[in-house]
């Protein structure tokens, strides 16, 4: 949600130049580049309510008022992208989807984008040409890849050396041959699954009835539970890389729910965990998350960006989930960071890359996972997006109008399948949101 407080045109748009779509991309023959034509599907619309008129709530929670975590119902998907929503959630015709809704106060942009176009980084390169086209700023050439399959584009150096007392080969589930299954009936098993799983969270079967809420994570508080992490783990003679807040947000979210003392006191007490109700047997446990490999491809040419999918997904193993339930958050912060280090490896990227070329016509099914699958849009800053050079008479950065203040992320799955899952985003002040889609089971380690 852009807070616009600007003029609207009679279009319901900011009071600026109609903004023209196709410029988003040129004509080129290699590397090829989406054409000018119909790609785009734009409809705005005026509602003559302030934002706490429409929809009663603070997007500002939690940051700059709160050291613990807090709760929030998400706001209607409907409200950014109103009739842009297809029948039985098919796939829209045209590669890119904008709504504009214009409130008294605010502005609600909805964007829809194919997710096999391109990926979070890519999805946020076109909001900021679109904020740019509006501001009648000059945008740099969305391209896509070279006709060649991307395993012969990424680089071989090693940009991420790993550091003493880490191997690939102490690590598992780095390889496809580990995390994926080939054939009809595993693929049939795991289809099998999510149906039930969507059909238990239509009908609310056995605590299966989903509930998506939005969880808000100060950042002083990640701040100090990454120092507390970090501390205890060198007290315990691990030689541990620096872990990054994503390594704790993920943790957190995984393991714990967290009771902190009255204002500054930041002592962590482990009350309960995602998993806890869950009787510890020794079988593995499987958390599966997108990992980005947009920093391995070369780099397009000046005043060019890329639009392409460079995701595939992460997989981190713990032994059991008597284990996974016995961890601190440290440690269960390190196993993540081992994994993401190694997952960084020309070799494991390439093996990946490879994988999903040879095999895109395939029936493949992942492991199957008792954790939620986390998707992480920290690579691109959406909250705190300036669009405020798009308003009359505005210039970036003067004033706080046309700032992005919140971000409400969406996947839509075909047929409207459900499962378990998580978006991570930051809160452009520190902080981190996360949308998470849990069954009641599943909230269970939040309600206490």
């Amino acid at each position: 949600m852009a807070n616009f407080r600007g003029d609207v045109n009679q279009n319901g748009m900011p009071r600026t130049k109609h903004p023209n779509i196709n410029k988003l991309t040129n004509i080129r023959t290699n590397p090829y580049s989406l054409q000018p034509g119909n790609i785009c599907d734009f409809e705005p619309r005026t509602i003559n309510q302030s934002a706490q008129e429409l929809f009663p709530a603070d997007f500002h929670m939690g940051i700059d008022k709160s050291n613990v975590p807090t709760y929030q119902t998400p706001l209607p998907d409907e409200l950014f992208h109103f009739d842009s929503f297809m029948p039985f959630r098919t796939l829209p015709k045209t590669l890119f989807g904008i709504r504009v809704t214009v409130l008294k106060d605010a502005t609600l942009l909805g964007f829809r984008v194919h997710h096999y176009l391109c990926d979070g980084a890519s999805r946020g390169q076109a909001i900021k040409a679109y904020r740019d086209i509006i501001a009648g700023k000059q945008i740099a050439t969305s391209i896509l890849l070279p006709d060649t399959p991307l395993s012969k584009l990424l680089q071989k150096e090693v940009m991420s050396p790993l550091p003493s007392g880490i191997r690939t080969e102490d690590t598992p589930y780095l390889y496809p041959n580990e995390k994926y299954q080939l054939g009809v009936r595993p693929w049939i098993h795991f289809l099998g699954h999510a149906t039930y799983r969507t059909v238990g969270a239509k009908l609310g079967i056995y605590g299966m009835k989903s509930k998506v809420r939005f969880i808000h994570l100060p950042g002083p508080t990640i701040e100090h539970w990454r120092s507390e992490c970090q501390n205890d783990l060198r007290k315990a003679k691990v030689d541990v890389p620096t872990l990054s807040k994503l390594d704790i947000v993920l943790a957190w979210f995984l393991k714990v729910r967290c009771l902190q003392a009255k204002h500054r006191n930041y002592s962590l007490t482990f009350v309960q965990t995602s998993m806890s109700h869950v009787p510890p047997d020794n079988s593995s446990l499987v958390f599966r998350c997108s990992f980005s490999y947009r920093f391995a491809l070369r780099t397009p040419g000046p005043s060019e960006v890329y639009l392409n999918n460079s995701i595939y997904e992460m997989m981190v193993h713990w032994d059991s989930l008597q284990v996974f339930q016995d961890s601190s958050l440290g440690s269960l912060a390190m196993v993540i960071r081992r994994s993401v280090l190694c997952n960084k490896q020309p070799e494991i990227i390439k093996a990946n890359v490879e994988f999903h070329e040879e095999h895109f016509a395939d029936f493949v099914a992942p492991t199957p996972s008792r954790l939620p699958i986390v998707t992480s849009w920290t690579a691109f800053e959406h909250n705190g997006l300036d669009f405020s050079a798009a308003l009359i008479g505005g210039q970036e950065g003067s004033t706080g109008e046309g700032k992005v203040v919140f971000t409400q992320p969406k996947v839509e799955f075909p047929l409207g399948i459900i499962l378990d899952g998580a978006f991570v985003l930051k809160d452009g002040s520190g902080g981190y949101w996360i949308l998470a889609n849990l069954s009641q089971t599943g909230w269970k380690g939040h309600n206490q």
